[in-house]
């Protein structure tokens, strides 16, 4: 799993990695091998930095003439590894229940002190929780951007 966007290599970039390739083992790179190594890369969804990685990665450990696949082969199994890594990291704590009755009790406060806040949102609602009309929600939303700032000032986050 790569986190960042998936940005396909250009002819450009090829050329450029090509010209790393190149100084680890002198080949000659002719159009033909641009327009192979371009549409390889596109098949294999390489990103540039991954590429030039995995050509780094095979001339440090390896004595073997590099080809394209040696490449994707290298960028799935980094991307694998990372894939790993990140199931591994444990997910975002939970509040504890001092926090959570904290937000709740400033909530209450300022839907208490909060006159529009009250009227807007004690319209009818669906058996979803929306408000049954798009005029009942604008009401609603608007009310509650009034009171945004407050009700972050209340728990302690700034606007």
């Amino acid at each position: 799993m790569n986190p960042q966007p998936f940005e396909a290599m250009t002819r450009d970039d090829i050329i450029d990695l090509l010209s790393v390739v190149t100084g680890g083992d002198n080949r000659n790179a002719t159009e033909a091998t641009v327009a192979v190594w371009t549409e390889v890369a596109k098949q294999g969804r390489w990103t540039k930095r991954e590429a030039i990685d995995a050509v780094i990665g095979h001339f440090a450990e390896s004595t073997e003439y590099l080809m394209p696949a040696h490449i994707t082969q290298r960028i799935r199994a980094a991307r694998r590894t990372e894939s790993e890594v990140f199931r591994a990291l444990p997910g975002p704590a939970r509040a504890s229940e001092e926090t959570r009755a904290s937000a709740m009790a400033a909530a209450a406060e300022l839907f208490a002190r909060e006159p529009r806040f009250k009227r807007a949102f004690a319209m009818p609602w669906t058996a979803r929780g929306r408000a049954r009309s798009a005029s009942a929600r604008a009401e609603a939303e608007r009310a509650l951007e009034a009171v945004r700032p407050q009700l972050d000032r209340l728990i302690g986050r700034e606007p």
